[in-house]
């Protein structure tokens, strides 16, 4: 019954962390009307900085609230110098350059903390 209850609240715990992603996805989705691809990768990149933060032994509770810091300043970065450069009727070359985001920052974490 323990390992029941264990594995229920971590498919509780994994399943809303999709949620929360989803839910965003969708919300960038209907304000700007663009699918934004490098949002997963930005998330992944927030994910890997708290586990990073965790492993040099900050408290996780202080860990989640600089890996949300950082990559709200980093999703504003991208924004105000890659997306906001182009005009928005024009999907086109938005769509590319979330591409590009996407392949850029998986490659980054990719550098910094491998594949392994």
């Amino acid at each position: 019954m323990d390992l029941f209850l264990q594995r229920l609240f971590d498919g509780l715990t994994n399943g809303s962390a999709y949620a929360l992603i989803a839910v965003a996805l969708v919300l960038i989705f209907k304000a700007t009307t663009l699918v934004n691809f490098a949002q997963g990768e930005q998330a992944m990149l927030g994910a890997f900085i708290v586990l990073q933060l965790w492993n040099w032994g900050v408290p996780m509770w202080v860990a989640v609230l600089v890996g949300m810091l950082i990559s709200g300043i980093l999703a504003a970065g991208l924004e105000r110098t890659f997306i906001r450069r182009f005009d928005p009727a024009d999907h086109l070359p938005l769509v590319i350059i979330t591409l590009g985001l996407f392949l850029v920052l998986n490659a980054v974490a990719a550098i910094v903390w491998r594949y392994d």
